[in-house]
Formats: structure tokens, C-alpha cells, sequence
């Protein structure tokens, strides 16, 4: 069963608990999805909270479907683990709009054989930077290589590739090869 379908279900009979989202062949733990009577109140995945760790995790499932196992655990969820609240309408909303997004932002990822280094003097002109941004041009000390900076970011794609996009319009990073 993939993550959807299981949490479809468990909101139809009003689960509370969570689902553990596992590594098939290792077991390893990658992330949880909080249910408190059904509805959706609290998600980690691959270091990410709330909505987009929820969102991110059901689209990891979506295009690895024999990557991750899950198991349910019911459990009394306390209100302090309540980060947000919403139904399965609101999470197909947040679905849909994450693929809207994503499938607009495609055509602006720079190939991956790319080298793009940031611009020293870009700090000097001191342009306000988002977290995303600064995030990525910390990333870009170490990597240079496109492809690199997506293997090794752990910003979602659609995160990297519009703060590659606002920086190279800051003027903040400069291709070189």
C-alpha cells in the first residue's frame, strides 16, 4: 500500500497514531506522519517539518514506490506535537499546488554539468537574501557542479532551483563553465 492510500484510509475510520515512514531494505527511520482523529496534524521527512516535509514525503512515495515501508502506530498525540491541522482536502490542495509548482519551475534548472560559483563581491553590495538563498550559496562553497548542489542540498529541487533563479538575478552567483 503506498503512503496516500494508507492515509486516506486512516482518515476514513478517524486514526490516531502515527506512520513511521522506513527505508525498505534498511529499516532506517526517514521520517512521521502525525494523525490525530483522522485528520493530519504533524509531519517530518528528511530533516523538513510540517506541510512540506507532509507534501514531500507523499511525493518521494509517489516516484519511489518500493523505497520506503510504513508502519502504523495508534498513540495518543499530545496537543504540544500539533504543528498543523488539516484534512485530506486541504492535502490534496497542497499536493496539487507542490506539482503546479514544480512542473512551472522545470524549464529554470540549469543543466546539471554547469559550474557556478558566487559572486565575492555580491556580499559588499549587501542585497538582502533569503534562507533558502543564503543556504544555497553556503552549499556552493563546497560544490560547484550543479548536479552536486542538487545530490548534496537538502532543499526540495523546487526550492534550489528558484533560489538559483533569485540569485542569479541578485547577481550573487556567476557561471563559469
Amino acid at each position: 500500500m503506498n503512503l496516500l492510500a494508507s492515509i486516506e484510509d486512516n482518515s476514513s475510520f478517524g486514526f490516531t497514531g502515527k506512520i513511521n515512514i522506513l527505508l525498505k531494505n534498511t529499516g532506517q527511520h526517514k521520517g512521521v506522519i502525525f494523525q490525530k482523529d483522522g485528520r493530519l496534524v504533524h509531519a517530518e521527512f528528511e530533516g523538513q517539518t510540517g506541510k512540506k516535509a507532509l507534501v514531500k514525503s507523499i511525493v518521494a512515495n509517489q516516484s519511489n514506490t518500493d523505497l520506503y515501508k510504513y508502519v502504523l502506530e495508534p498513540e495518543v498525540i499530545e496537543e504540544s506535537a500539533i504543528t498543523f491541522d488539516i484534512d485530506l482536502n486541504e492535502l490534496y490542495f497542497e499536493i496539487s499546488e507542490h506539482v503546479k509548482n514544480v512542473n512551472k519551475v522545470k524549464s529554470l534548472k540549469p543543466p546539471g554539468n554547469l559550474k557556478i560559483l558566487p559572486r565575492g563581491d555580491f556580499i559588499i553590495d549587501g542585497v538582502d537574501i533569503s534562507k533558502q538563498e543564503f543556504n544555497l550559496l553556503k552549499l556552493m562553497t563546497e560544490f560547484s557542479s550543479v548536479n552536486d548542489i542538487y545530490n548534496h542540498c537538502k532543499m526540495e529541487d523546487l526550492e534550489i532551483t528558484l533560489s538559483f533563479v533569485a540569485l542569479r538575478k541578485k547577481g550573487a552567483i556567476r557561471v563559469i563553465s
